[in-house]
């Protein structure tokens, strides 16, 4: 094979383990290790290891030089720095002082996908004994060519002479003999199969250690079929290689199945080498197979694994997302895909922030715009570390930690995500966080109702004093009565404010409407005084009454008039003539069921229509994030639910938005 054709074959070398795993390479008897361009040992193979004494590399920088020269540095004429040099494979023998022995040194360069040279594959095979049996037979053969020298120079020499000749000739002829014996042998019991074919696939010869391994002595193998030791499976394939072999000349790791003869079989690797006459024809066929038993087992062992980490990948409870460095899906779990609720098919090879993103139905936004404020990838792409986030996602409330997946550079190659479900953890945190604030509240009101109301019955007490002193129809009785009304105004306020930081602890109880709604803006009306907004109310005082916890529903009333205020607000920015909040109260009929209809109308900013159906899901929000949490109207739809009424919303964007409650007068279930 000439250098090009060399350079051909090992421009593109297979990697260290996948020699291990794919054919010989580790257990040859060659010294077989792998450099880079500094002469550093990447890979050795065993019989290297054990011979140069190599301690374990992982990732030690061994010196080549040092381990097979003994040296400092590379030594005069060195084959590996040829090979860097020219980028030729290069082949020399010589004696290796360091190790006692006659040496033939391969350096085959090795090139990355971009035909860089990265390193140098160095195999290194003693031919000690090739050499002793090739200076034995060079010397004999000199004592020959003397001889024949002789003879002719010399005609005359005597009978004694040429006898003496003869017995030379026997004597190189036996050393020829041992020779082959030591050859044969190192056939026999080599840690392959080895057999010869002739042209009808027959076997001609084979090694003891392929009689070994099928269970038989040579002789009841030789004579035989190859196929006779095949499956069927590998005897119909065999009728497909031999054309194959005419064409290519040799077959390079194919996969056969071999019978023994207790009919147990094993799989091998066969590389088959066919011999032609001088008319074309293959004359003989030589085939070396190796028993993979043990890494068929390791390979089905890794099919196994990779099932049972595919269903847990599958099935484990949480949401499991891979992105590559440029935030494409490449794959997500059942669970994700069954939460979001969009199928693998629809979201791989899709940018995350273009298919479940913040802005995804944003048609304002397009590319990099519609990335999520919140999103935190850049600083797990530049830092290489995993973060950590907490959004809204549809209806739900989704904990996401990003984990960068690093390749042996340090590179990133992918992004993991695990997405979990915590929308009942953050109900949960944001009942609490209510439950104090109606504590912190009660307690408040609890001081308020002790500091103000002592003073204020005395001031009504006072002021009543000065009324019954003064006749009906004077002025000081007048004011007297006005500040006796002002008085139990304040009274009143603190009442309903106490009454409402304590409703959790009410129980269903009838009640009017008017009420509700009085005790609701009594905490609202200074603020919607101070923003200008004309609220106009018209709520029969005739109307019957309902059954429900009044402290819920006014939490409630005063959730819808929060909203409207705020949407009148982004609206209006100052007095305006139409900033008007409308609250109307009616009695209707549903399905034979008598419903308080109570109806929220303002003519603020409105909602979009693409929310109109989220504004009741938990956490989700048009306000600022320091404004809104998203929970309000979440609430207070399940409020009205639980009590068997209905809550409906209609709004048009920048004109409107009226929202409607009905609760049952004779309450829930009854």
């Amino acid at each position: 094979m000439s250098d090009n054709a060399k350079h051909e074959k090992v421009k593109k070398p297979a990697s260290p383990q996948e020699d291990i795993k794919g054919n010989i390479v580790n257990r040859l008897s060659d010294l077989i290790t792998i450099h880079d361009r500094d002469f550093n040992i990447i890979y050795a193979n065993e019989a290297a290891r054990r011979v140069l004494g190599l301690p374990s590399l992982n990732g030690k920088k061994l010196k080549c030089f040092k381990f097979y020269h003994g040296e400092d540095c590379p030594p005069t004429e060195c084959p590996s720095c040829n090979c860097i040099k020219t980028g030729k494979p290069v082949v020399v023998e010589r004696f290796e002082p360091y190790l006692n022995i006659f040496v033939e040194i391969q350096a085959i360069p090795q090139f990355d996908s971009s035909n860089n040279q990265v390193g140098i594959i160095h195999i290194f095979r003693d031919i000690t004994r090739h050499k002793l049996l090739e200076e034995e037979l060079d010397k004999h053969r000199t004592e020959l060519m003397k001889l024949v020298e002789d003879r002719t120079e010399e005609l005359s020499l005597s009978n004694e002479v040429l006898r003496q000749e003869i017995l030379d000739r026997k004597l190189a002829e036996h050393a020829l003999k041992i020779s082959e014996r030591k050859y044969r042998s190192l056939y026999n019991h080599a840690p392959d199969m080895y057999h010869s074919l002739n042209k009808s696939k027959i076997i001609i010869d084979c090694n003891e250690t392929e009689a070994r391994m099928l269970g038989y002595t040579k002789e009841e193998i030789i004579g035989r079929p190859l196929t006779d030791f095949f499956t069927a499976e590998s005897k119909k394939l065999i009728e497909k290689d031999f054309p194959r072999l005419k064409k290519e000349k040799v077959l390079r790791n194919i996969e056969r199945t071999f019978v023994r003869k207790d009919g147990a079989t094993f799989p091998a690797i066969v590389n088959v080498y066919a011999e032609f006459d001088s008319e074309g024809e293959i004359f003989e066929i030589r085939a070396i197979a190796r028993d993979i038993s043990d890494i068929k087992k390791l390979q089905d062992r890794e099919i196994k694994l990779l099932k049972e980490l595919k269903t847990i990948f599958e099935n484990f409870p949480v949401g499991i997302i891979y992105l590559d460095k440029d935030f494409k899906i490449i794959r997500m779990n059942k669970y994700f895909s069954d939460f979001a609720g969009i199928s693998e098919m629809d979201l791989a090879g899709k940018l995350c922030y273009e298919t479940v993103g913040e802005y995804v139905n944003d048609p304002t936004r397009k590319g990099h715009e519609k990335i999520c404020s919140f999103c935190k990838k850049d600083i797990c792409f530049n830092n290489k570390i995993t973060t950590i986030i907490e959004r809204p996602f549809i209806n739900k409330f989704i904990r996401v930690t990003t984990i960068p997946e690093l390749d042996v550079n340090g590179e990133i190659t992918t992004f993991m995500e695990v997405v979990e479900d915590i929308t009942d953890r953050k109900l949960a945190e944001t009942e609490a966080i209510r439950a104090g604030h109606l504590a912190s509240l009660g307690e408040l009101a609890a001081g308020v109702a002790h500091e103000i109301n002592n003073p204020i019955n005395g001031i009504i007490n006072y002021a009543q004093i000065l009324a019954n002193k003064n006749q009906p129809e004077s002025k000081e009785y007048d004011i007297s009565n006005r500040i006796i009304k002002e008085g139990n105004r304040i009274a009143a306020i603190v009442s309903n404010l106490l009454s409402f930081a304590r409703g959790n602890k009410e129980e269903m109880r009838p009640v009017h409407i008017n009420e509700i709604m009085s005790d609701s803006l009594a905490l609202t009306n200074t603020q919607l005084t101070r923003d200008s907004i004309n609220l106009q109310i018209n709520i029969p005082v005739d109307l019957p009454a309902i059954t429900v916890i009044p402290g819920h529903i006014e939490q409630v009333f005063l959730n819808i008039i929060s909203n409207a205020r705020y949407a009148l607000n982004e609206k209006y920015s100052g007095i305006h003539e139409d900033k008007i909040l409308k609250i109307t109260g009616e009695q209707v009929t549903v399905e034979d069921l008598s419903y308080i209809r109570i109806t929220f109308f303002d003519q603020g900013a409105g909602i979009f229509p693409e929310n109109i159906n989220k504004v009741m899901n938990p956490f989700f929000s048009t306000k600022p994030a320091n404004i809104g949490t998203g929970l309000g109207l979440s609430i207070s739809h399940a409020i009205v639910t639980n009590h068997g009424g209905k809550i409906m919303i209609k709004s048009v964007t920048g004109e409107f938005t009226m929202v409607t409650i009905e609760l049952p007068v004779k309450g829930k279930g009854k």
